[in-house]
Order: structure tokens, then sequence, then C-alpha cells
């Protein structure tokens, strides 16, 4: 019996590679698509599919009646395979990711408008490390200096990059206010991390295990956090 082809296709939600033995092909996304490579050294993603003879049609023609039409951008990166990894990374998240830019009317000029604002500012003291993100920081509750923070390593264990190593990062360092406390929670932010069910503990240990690294995932010590590959730490902390 023929497989059907929807079964030929992956999730692809940030980006999609293959290597060969001097060249490593990359494409990134900023959209979830279905991904296949039925051939050696071939890539195909699935932008639209239209299904007519089947048990279950699929045949979405939206509201023209000409067919859904979605756009994005396709990032294509070739380089030599110890070097795509750290291309991979470090753009994925601003492809994936864009900011959103929300404008709102004024009634002044802007020359006006930035000699009587600040137009530029930053909650961090500096950059942060290439190899982890900032993924979430939003206010947490009804106080405006309680935070939720998330922050993920970039690289994976198996990528061949120096930066595919735990980091470890001081906490009370990285914001500009002064930290006043610091509390670790579950990625959900639901309980505190000491919390998390035994079975997430175990999965975690065998990832730790599987990585042969002495860190401990999930270590705090004080303010320091250590990160390590493809991990997410979530945080509520409160600011001055």
């Amino acid at each position: 019996m023929t497989k059907p082809v929807s079964g030929n296709y992956y999730p692809m939600t940030t980006a999609v590679r293959i290597k060969g033995p001097d060249r490593s092909l990359a494409i990134l996304t900023d959209r979830s698509q279905g991904v296949s490579s039925m051939e050696d050294g071939s890539i195909e993603i699935c932008l639209h599919r239209r299904i007519l003879h089947s048990r279950i049609s699929l045949n979405e023609t939206g509201d023209d009646g000409r067919g859904l039409v979605i756009t994005g951008r396709h990032y294509i990166l070739l380089n030599p395979p110890e070097l795509q990894a750290d291309a991979i990374r470090t753009l994925q998240s601003q492809v994936y990711a864009l900011s959103h830019v929300e404008l709102a009317p004024v009634m002044i000029t802007a020359d006006e408008y930035i000699a009587t604002h600040q137009t530029q500012d930053s909650y961090l003291r500096s950059a942060l490390p290439d190899n982890v993100d900032l993924m979430t920081l939003s206010v947490y509750g009804n106080n405006q200096s309680t935070l939720l923070i998330r922050l993920v390593h970039l690289f994976a264990v198996n990528d061949q990059s120096d930066l595919a190593r735990p980091v470890t990062i001081d906490l009370s360092q990285l914001f500009k206010r002064n930290l006043v406390s610091l509390q670790a929670v579950s990625l959900t932010a639901n309980q505190p991390v000491q919390n998390v069910r035994k079975i997430q503990q175990e999965l975690w240990q065998k990832s730790r295990e599987t990585m042969n690294s002495p860190i401990e995932r999930g270590s705090l010590d004080g303010t320091q956090v250590t990160i390590t590959p493809m991990e997410i730490r979530t945080f509520i902390i409160v600011l001055e």
C-alpha cells in the first residue's frame, strides 16, 4: 500500500537543513510549514495543499473563491557544515519571532516628539550572550515591577559550534534596575520549579546524561542561572 503523501511531510516551525561533505543547505521560515526530503540532497516545502479526490476533501477557496494565499519569507543559507549552526541559530529567532511595531497618532512633528520624549531605551544593562535569547519579558500580575521572563538557549547539543554548551548568566546584573527577588518557576509559570512532577525531573536527568555534561539542568545558585542547550528557563522577578 502506498503511503499517503501527507505522511511524507513533517512540521517545519523555524528551519530545515541538509548536510553534505562540504556544504550545508538550510532554509529558514517565518511560519510553520510542511517539509520533506524524498531524495538525497533535496528539500521540498509545502506552502499550500488542495485535495479534491480523497475521502476527506481539502478545498478552502477563501472569501474570493480563488483559493487561500499565504505570504511569507524564506531565508536560504549555504555554509560549510561547521559554520551552519551558528548561522541558523543566530538568525532563526529574528526570522520567526519578529518584533511587532505599534504606532499611535501624535499631534506634533517628529522633531518635536524626539526633543520631548525618550525614544530609545533598554531594560538590559548589556547584550545577552550569543547563544541565549530573551523569549518572554512581560508584567506578571498587577505590579509593574514584577516581571515574567523566559531565557532560551538557542543551540542544540549536537550543533557543530562552540556556542552549543551551557552558559551561566547573573540575573542580578542583567537588568538596569536592581533585582529585589527571584523565583524559578515551571515553563507555564504556574508553580515553583521544585514542585515540577517527578517524571519531568527524570526526563531532565536523562537529557543531562545524554549530553554527558556535568551541569545539572535547572541549576540555580543565588542569582546565577545556568542554561543548557535547547533549555528554556522561566523566572518571576521583582525589580526596584
